[in-house]
């Protein structure tokens, strides 16, 4: 489900809805615009000689800003922010980069001069800005060891982020988006005979719808066009109705206010936000209908097929329609053909008969000879001796 934002139709003075350039610098007045809309990225550079920059197209624009102004000071920090804005944003918004400069002095040069602002032409191809910190942060001490760039680095960086949330440049907060509308029937309110029937009629005057949900405070606006009954409910009620009775002051009543006052319908939600229109196309071709209690309505010609129109419609239920061609019975349905099994895989052959293994038979041992007589030979020698 898609929710509808709440919003209300703006209808300006006479003077002011003429002039279509007129009519959007007014919605711009309206219309909510903070600095997070117009950047296109930020960055956080460091550069600790102020002359010089790691940026090449920050360069020219560096130089041309120390030749007009006095040398840099001894303790500035050596972090930049660089804000990059959007160029069709701010044309669109009718902005100049020397405006959101001047707001963001406004909004941070309280009493003394915090930032040194470097800002290019409201001419030039790349709108940057450029800023740094006049003084480094005090809780800083030189013979400090745990002192390191980096935290003046995360400070940058909330500076940053505050700078983008909370610079207001101009308009009414919760209102994000202010349209430009015709209104095409301004001129019905004259009689053909005056002037400015013909005058409206070929230039259409241009109002402006507003969303979001501060909607009361656009009636604050000296260019909206609030009509005796819509000011005469906040106070003076008397007075203001007396004054508009003297000075014949027209009222449109195109607002809430005055429709509850008058008990008209009011224009809000679906009561009248859209219209209905008749199609006379479908008129002509259309026939009666008599119902049951007697009443006669019109209804489009009765169709051949009840898909032409829905079933609410008064001549699908009060008219019969034409019996529908009967259509040939389907063929009969065959059965199924029957699964076909594949065939079995293929017997395998039993394995051989497994033979004995054969040994040759080898030859019996030979005999084992007896030992051989013991030798005598040195027994001889021996009795040799003795003789």
């Amino acid at each position: 489900m898609n929710n509808v934002k709440p919003g209300i139709s703006i209808y300006l003075k006479e003077g002011h809805f003429e002039d279509e350039h007129k009519a959007k610098a007014i919605s711009n007045k309206i219309e909510y615009l903070n600095l997070r809309l117009l950047v296109k990225h930020a960055e956080i550079h460091y550069e600790p000689n102020p002359l010089l920059t790691r940026v090449p197209e920050d360069q020219a624009i560096v130089e041309a800003h120390y030749e007009l102004a006095d040398e840099p000071p001894k303790d500035m920090s050596p972090w930049v922010l660089r804000f990059v804005l959007d160029n069709p944003t701010l044309d669109g918004k009718d902005m100049y980069l020397s405006e959101v400069v001047a707001k963001i002095k406004e909004t941070y040069h309280t009493g003394r001069d915090e930032f040194e602002i470097i800002a290019s032409d409201d001419n030039a191809d790349l709108l940057v800005i450029r800023l740094r910190l006049l003084t480094r942060s005090d809780h800083f001490d030189e013979d400090d060891e745990e002192a390191d760039d980096e935290t003046e680095d995360h400070f940058l960086r909330k500076i940053a982020m505050d700078m983008l949330d909370t610079i207001t440049l101009r308009g009414i907060p919760d209102i994000p988006r202010v349209l430009i509308e015709q209104d095409k029937l301004y001129h019905k309110l004259f009689s053909p005979d005056d002037p400015k029937y013909e005058k409206y009629n070929k230039a259409v005057p241009s109002y402006l719808y507003a969303e979001g949900n501060n909607l009361l405070r656009v009636l604050s606006f000296a260019e909206v066009d609030q009509g005796p009954l819509m000011r005469c409910t906040f106070e003076e009620t008397v007075e203001i109705l007396l004054e508009a009775a003297a000075f014949s002051m027209p009222d449109r009543c195109l607002g809430v206010a005055e429709n509850v006052i008058l008990g008209n319908l009011c224009p809000l939600g679906t009561g009248s936000s859209f219209e209905l229109f008749l199609n006379t196309e479908s008129c002509l071709e259309a026939v009666p209908v008599t119902h049951d209690d007697g009443d006669v309505t019109f209804s489009p010609v009765v169709p051949t097929s009840p898909q032409s129109y829905g079933y609410q419609s008064p001549a699908y239920q009060d008219i019969p329609l034409p019996p529908h061609p009967t259509l040939p019975p389907p063929p009969p349905t065959l059965p199924p053909p029957p699964l076909t099994l594949p065939p079995p895989p293929p017997t395998l052959l039993p394995p051989p008969p497994t033979l004995p293994l054969l040994l040759p038979t080898l030859p019996p041992p030979p005999p084992t000879l007896p030992p051989p007589p013991p030798t005598l030979r040195r027994r001889h020698r021996t009795l040799r001796r003795r003789h």
